[in-house]
């Protein structure tokens, strides 16, 4: 099949190659090159207008704004949420705190001791776990959780901690009763009058004796070592955590519950799952292109700190690896745009920062970027299209010009050939007469040609 295409395109160049030589210095050909010269000059002059016309550039500049746009306004949507559930997680910590200071108060009990009576801690954990229970219908969160500050040295080895923790299997959808909620830590009791299933990891106290436990004892140091704050500027929001032996990671935002004297004696807190961050908060679906996905994590001196991080989903996985620390260049006139290799290959990006706190809060200097990745092959990908289909297109006319040419050479010169072979048939001292061409210059030059032959002859 192969040898048989070369062999006709070998044909068809060769045929060309001969009928270009025989047309040399013909009228045909004079008429040929001048119009196919035309045509060639003016598809150039096509390609340099859209080339000095930037229209190139505006469309590779039109892909990243529509990537800038997008990274935008999911940083505004991924803000608005944290911010909404941090808001609620607030109000939820007052109204309990005021409850239990209440509840301590009326029994002549230190709050931070409450957990050392059998009896009044289980009336403390049905106070949690409605709470608890509230907090999980208010917002789409997958778990939500007390945990008391003293460890319960006196019944459990270890750092046991009294707590309430219950997960939410289902946030995505309204709460009419507790059938998609498991509790993993807390009184067996409440999970019975709560009519909440029991999760595989349960026990009844939390174990804090783990890493990755700083989403319990940041807020409670803060707040020992910033006295007379509202308990929001205390609020913090931890690195992605396992909390039990499932290897789920999730990420948490906890705030101290304070007794009158300011003195921490537990957490409020609530939890979001990785996944559920990545399918709801980080959808990579929303991307406008392919091989695009977002992250999550710390960032420093456009240094790009990856020793935890958020993926949006399994793409960015491929890409990016715990631990790295991805410097982030400067594109050359692009204020927003970075660019970065991973995998060899090059990426362009673009960082939005996520307003975890406000400029009140003792960890307002905790700086988390959500950054857009988008391999630059597709940036580019639409002006290269553009650019093919103009050049095809031109092709395309410039071929179907210089066969439109090529007849109308034919066409225009087919009368003086035959004109021209006509006169070499004629024999000396015979009368000519020429047959009418329709053209008025042939038709006078073979009218003058004849009238001489007619003298000729008569002369003769």
């Amino acid at each position: 099949m192969n040898q048989t295409i070369t062999t006709f395109v070998a044909a068809v160049k060769n045929s060309f190659v001969k009928r270009c030589k025989a047309m040399r210095g013909s009228l045909a050909g004079r008429t040929f090159f001048s119009m196919i010269l035309i045509v060639i000059m003016q598809g150039m002059v096509i390609l340099g207008a859209l080339a000095l016309s930037g229209i190139f550039s505006s469309l590779n500049s039109e892909a990243s704004r529509i990537f800038y746009e997008t990274v935008s306004q999911r940083a505004v949507a991924f803000n608005q949420s944290m911010t909404t559930i941090s808001t609620d997680a607030v109000i939820k910590t007052n109204l309990l705190n005021g409850e239990i200071l209440a509840f301590a108060q009326a029994h002549h009990v230190d709050p931070s001791k409450l957990y050392l009576d059998d009896a009044l801690y289980l009336q403390v954990a049905d106070i949690c776990a409605d709470s608890v229970i509230s907090s999980l219908g208010d917002n789409k969160i997958t778990g939500a959780f007390v945990i008391f500050n003293n460890s319960n040295l006196n019944k459990h080895a270890g750092e046991a901690h009294s707590a309430i923790y219950i997960r939410d299997a289902s946030p995505d959808f309204k709460k009419k009763d507790t059938s998609s909620l498991s509790m993993e830590v807390g009184p067996f009791s409440i999970a019975q009058k709560k009519k909440i299933a029991l999760g595989i990891n349960w026990d009844v106290d939390m174990d804090l004796s783990k890493e990755g436990n700083a989403f319990f004892y940041q807020p409670i140091f803060s707040s020992e070592m910033n006295k007379d704050r509202t308990l929001d500027v205390f609020g913090y929001w931890s690195a992605p955590t396992v909390m039990f032996g499932d290897n789920q990671e999730v990420i948490t935002y906890t705030v101290p519950l304070l007794n009158e004297n300011g003195e921490a004696y537990g957490v409020y807190g609530i939890e979001v799952s990785m996944y559920y961050l990545s399918q709801g908060l980080l959808p990579y679906k929303t991307m406008p292109y392919k091989n695009s996905f977002f992250v999550v994590a710390g960032m420093g001196d456009g240094v790009l700190n990856l020793n935890w991080y958020i993926p949006s989903g399994p793409i960015s996985e491929r890409y990016i690896a715990e631990g790295d620390m991805l410097a982030l260049q400067d594109v050359r006139q692009s204020d927003y745009m970075k660019e970065v290799r991973l995998n060899d290959k090059s990426f362009y990006c673009i960082s939005r920062p996520i307003h975890l706190y406000s400029e009140h809060s003792v960890f307002s200097d905790i700086n988390w970027q959500l950054t857009g990745f988008v391999e630059k092959s597709v940036i580019t990908s639409m002006s290269h299209h553009v650019q093919h289909v103009i050049l095809g297109v031109i092709l395309l006319v410039t071929g179907l010009a210089i066969l439109i040419v090529s007849i109308v050479a034919y066409v225009s010169t087919k009368d003086i050939s035959k004109l021209s072979k006509f006169i070499k048939s004629v024999h000396s001292g015979k009368e000519i007469q020429f047959k009418q061409t329709g053209l008025k210059e042939i038709d006078e030059l073979t009218s003058a040609i004849e009238y001489l032959n007619k003298s000729v002859v008569d002369a003769s």
